[in-house]
């Protein structure tokens, strides 16, 4: 499956192991990090969702192929799931709790 990061943290934070963002705790940056490495590994998006330890859930926004994991109280990691021309995508975002409750 091809990963698409929304942002430049995002993607150092998959890519560098030395690398942890500002404001993140230990356990988010492993939790997204393993999220990460099982969504490289899936060969479709029915892969990962299925892969229980990661709880992923349908999102509450409703919207189709969008799905949401708890990283903390605070940090929830967004998943939305498509394809490209030629493979499954899924984009990664993240939404913090404080930006949640505003909507």
């Amino acid at each position: 499956m091809r990963l698409n990061f929304q942002d430049k943290v995002l993607r150092r934070l998959a890519a560098d192991p030395g690398f942890s963002p500002e404001g993140w705790d230990e356990d988010e940056v492993r939790h997204f990090r393993l999220v990460a490495q099982c969504a490289q590994a899936a060969q479709v998006a029915d892969d990962l969702r299925e892969t229980r330890i990661l709880r992923i859930r349908p999102h509450a926004n409703g919207q189709p192929g969008t799905s949401s994991i708890q990283l903390s109280p605070g940090r929830r990691l967004l998943l939305a799931f498509g394809a490209d021309n030629t493979s499954p995508t899924v984009v990664f975002s993240v939404l913090s709790m404080e930006m949640e409750e505003i909507r």
